[in-house]
């Protein structure tokens, strides 16, 4: 999301730069393409099949526009891209530092591996449970990996880029709360709503209180990570958190 408090002014350090919207689009371009390619070769070409449930949601409407839907939704991101580019990278002069990319990384696979530690730790002393993990142990070990990355990249981009970003705008601007009120209400409620969302549908989870709390402290994290952060390390932290939980923690 875009961060007032920065003006125009051109970012400098990692710190800054790693929250910019230009390294997040390109530091998610390998993980858009690796779910992309890995779930069409998981569903042999269909537009249908084995997805994350974000990613349907997002893709389904373009899927009304007949054959090249998916396309068309494509186009959209490449142009999502290039307007980044030009209202962002060249007005501020955002330098690409190849190493940031890695640390990005890094950083975010420290923030996985705490993670589910932290989560653990506050359901337990809320509720005095095990651990919750992701349902995908049913799943081959490709069908989770895949479904990992598009975790990561699609629930963050409807969870926390368009929900959250939407909240804070909604409070701040039209609500007229002050920005920091309106960062926390719009991280609190962003939480409901992405635990809620799970419960949805015909293919959503039978509630339960233990899963409800799980999945909302689970959201809060990542919505503080995002507005902290940026979308780039709030996406591969939610992606390597899934990955260590559905194959590298699961039997």
């Amino acid at each position: 999301m875009a961060y007032p408090s920065e003006a125009s002014r051109r970012p400098q350090g990692y710190y800054e730069l790693s929250r910019t919207l230009t390294y997040s689009a390109i530091a998610v371009i390998p993980l858009l393409v690796l779910y992309e390619v890995g779930a069409w070769w998981l569903n042999y070409g269909s537009p249908s099949g084995l997805r994350n449930a974000a990613d349907v949601t997002l893709k389904e409407p373009f899927l009304l526009l007949g054959p090249y839907g998916r396309d068309i939704f494509v186009a959209l991101v490449l142009a999502g891209i290039w307007a980044i580019y030009q209202f962002e990278t060249k007005p501020r002069k955002v330098r690409v530092v190849r190493p940031y990319l890695l640390l990005m990384l890094a950083e975010s696979a420290i923030y996985a591996t705490l993670f589910g530690g932290v989560i653990n730790f506050l359901m337990a002393k809320l509720l005095a449970v095990p651990f919750l993990a992701p349902g995908l142990g049913s799943l081959d070990l490709p069908s989770r990996f895949v479904l990992s990355l598009g975790a990561g990249l699609y629930e963050e981009l409807v969870f926390r880029v368009m929900l959250v970003s939407a909240l804070f705008l909604l409070l701040h601007h039209v609500g007229k709360h002050g920005r920091n009120p309106a960062y926390v209400a719009a991280a609190l409620l962003g939480a409901v709503i992405f635990s809620a969302y799970h419960y949805i549908g015909p293919m959503g989870d039978a509630f339960t209180l233990h899963s409800f709390l799980f999945r909302f402290l689970a959201g809060l994290i990542l919505n503080v990570l995002y507005l902290l952060r940026g979308f780039g390390i709030a996406a591969y932290t939610h992606a390597f958190y899934d990955l260590l939980v559905t194959i590298v923690w699961t039997p």
